[in-house]
């Protein structure tokens, strides 16, 4: 019996000790390769750019062969699936998130189209960083 309580109490220490040493590495500062600054603000500008295009480009009634040529500036290649026209791009983020294995930075942009291809609301672009945890 005292053999059990002591052998329990000594996976509860463990556990606690080991969800401190977890609480305490979060708290550590990510490490960030030089210049990444510099990176992350040319992401953030490509992001913020292609969000103003494609609000000035894509307005609703569009037809397709201008939201391909719009895609095709921008360098995405679009895709028409269902009821969307989406293209995404990566490209260097600069500093990527704690629990994110690199700095790849997918760009994306869809756009709700009817059967003909002809552009039904708003543009939407989004950004995010890949294989994060």
């Amino acid at each position: 019996m005292v053999r059990n309580a002591h052998r329990e109490l000594r996976s509860r220490s463990f556990a606690i000790v080991i969800a401190l040493l977890l609480s305490l590495a979060s708290c550590v500062p990510h490490y960030h390769p030089a210049g990444c600054e510099k990176v992350a603000d040319v992401a953030t500008a490509r992001e913020e750019a292609l969000k103003r295009e494609a609000r000035e480009s894509l307005k609703i009634g569009t037809k397709k062969d201008a939201v391909i040529r719009f895609f095709e500036s921008q360098k995405i290649p679009v895709r028409f699936d269902r009821n969307e026209a989406i293209g995404e791009i990566y490209i260097h983020g600069g500093c990527a998130p704690k629990g994110c294995g690199t700095d790849h930075l997918l760009l994306g942009l869809r756009v709700d189209v009817d059967a003909a291809g002809t552009v039904l609301s708003e543009p939407v672009v989004v950004s995010m960083f890949t294989d994060c945890l």
